[in-house]
């Protein structure tokens, strides 16, 4: 007997608790009663609210990448990997040109897309693709 309360009692604190969220995304209980079916999908929806959708969102969502690449992926998105260029703002180093071409100033548009040594690489995985025009730039 005593166990058969304690779950009910548990049972009514959880509804209870959920109570409050019902009643934070802007429903009440007799909108829930009228529902034919619930859906946890819709709740959580509402729950997480409107947010703006960016272009970049699905490469880093639903990528078959491994963990470390889209980590990176999404460092150079938000502008946030450490390049040379961002280096002595934090009192690294003074060096800023590029590590593989020594010829411009080292950023992770130019690191990825506008160095001689990426421009090749980017240019040799386009034919290996089978895609015919040149790599392009960060923007």
């Amino acid at each position: 007997m005593g166990t058969i309360f304690h779950q009910a009692s548990w049972v009514i604190k959880k509804i209870l608790k959920a109570t409050k969220y019902v009643e934070h995304i802007g429903l009440r209980e007799a909108d829930l009663v009228t529902w034919e079916q619930f859906s946890i999908k819709a709740i959580y929806m509402k729950l997480s609210g409107e947010f703006q959708r960016v272009p970049w969102r699905r490469l880093v969502c639903n990528n078959g990448g491994a963990p470390r690449w889209l980590f990176i992926l999404f460092l150079a998105i938000w502008g946030k990997i450490l390049t040379r260029d961002r280096l002595p703002k934090r009192g690294c180093t003074e060096n800023t040109s590029c590590a593989l071409c020594d010829d411009s100033k080292e950023s992770c548009g130019h690191l990825f897309f506008t160095c001689s040594f990426s421009v090749q690489v980017w240019n040799k995985l386009l034919l290996w693709q089978g895609i015919p025009r040149t790599a392009l730039n960060w923007q």
